[in-house]
């Protein structure tokens, strides 16, 4: 196949991953993997589509079929970077799927690799930051952080895991710093204001990080990130029939059923911690027929059946 050719059929496949349609695309980038295999494009096109595959599991609580079509994705990616190692997008999006994936080793070398290529862009050296400190390597992430403050001076995101790994460190006031920093930067971001209300949390004032979090509008709190902090510092407090509320509401906002189904079932732990079993009961009836797995569902009612009887 001449250029022009490769390029009609990866616009095509492109196409087709665009309205949805897998089947087509997959078929065209595995055509074009054989007939021009030296060119990068045709495995990032089947790796988007695995991921694509992966992320609908994950929707449908298949958790098991996630990682293993993430892992498929990263295969396909690596050969990508292979054939085309000079791309410094192609190898950030490699690490992101090895991240993915659970593959830690493989995300942080592709993530050094795009910073090298492209040292002005902060993504890579914040990606590799966060690897760092949720391996519970904080003071190895700290020259990661400062270098994307260097490239981006008072980046939210950084900010936001320089106050993550102050407080794994024991430095209580420059994490609450840090994270100030943070929020007053992106006052909207859902994503810092959790990790302010954990650090509230960590650092043993559960009330501060629920008056934090239930000071947003009942829609956010209703996300799944806000929804499964507010149940911990519930839990944290005993108050699970609280937890359970929260979950309630979160199972309320969820616009797929097949994720609400998953939700449901912390819905029903939430009660069972609460040693409201009938209403656990409910909720696990209700995980069963929006199509969670069997295994799963099962796991929650025999902890459901162990609490009950340890309470007689």
């Amino acid at each position: 196949m001449d250029h022009a050719q490769v390029e009609a059929a990866l616009d095509a496949a492109e196409r087709y991953i665009a309205l949805g349609n897998m089947v087509e695309a997959e078929a065209i980038a595995i055509r074009l993997s054989r007939l021009a295999p030296e060119h990068f494009a045709p495995d990032d096109r089947l790796g988007r589509i695995c991921v694509g595959q992966a992320l609908a599991f994950r929707a449908n609580g298949r958790e098991a079929e996630a990682a293993q079509a993430f892992s498929e994705a990263h295969d396909h990616y690596k050969q990508a970077v292979r054939k085309a190692p000079g791309i410094p997008g192609l190898q950030q999006s490699a690490g992101e799927i090895a991240q993915l994936a659970g593959r830690l080793d493989d995300a942080m070398d592709h993530f050094k690799a795009a910073g090298e290529l492209s040292p002005e862009d902060p993504a890579p050296p914040l990606y590799i930051a966060q690897l760092l400190v949720a391996g519970g390597s904080p003071e190895k992430a700290r020259p990661w952080v400062e270098r994307v403050l260097a490239i981006v001076p008072g980046q939210p995101h950084a900010l936001a895991t320089r106050a993550v790994l102050e407080m794994d460190l024991g430095n209580a006031p420059e994490a609450f710093e840090a994270i100030d920093s943070a929020r007053s930067a992106l006052p909207a971001d859902l994503g810092i204001r959790v990790i302010e209300a954990r650090l509230y949390r960590q650092h043993g004032e559960p009330e501060r990080a629920l008056e934090l979090l239930l000071s947003l509008p009942p829609q956010q709190q209703g996300d799944e990130g806000v929804a499964g902090e507010l149940a911990v510092n519930w839990g944290s407090i005993g108050r699970h029939d609280r937890s359970a509320e929260t979950w309630a509401l979160c199972f309320a906002s969820m616009p797929d059923v097949h994720r609400s189904g998953r939700v449901a079932l912390k819905v029903a732990e939430a009660w069972i911690e609460d040693r409201q079993f009938e209403k656990a009961a409910v909720w696990i009836e209700q995980a069963e027929l929006l199509g969670v797995p069997g295994d799963q569902v099962e796991l929650v009612r025999v902890l459901a059946r162990e609490a009950e009887e340890s309470q007689d």
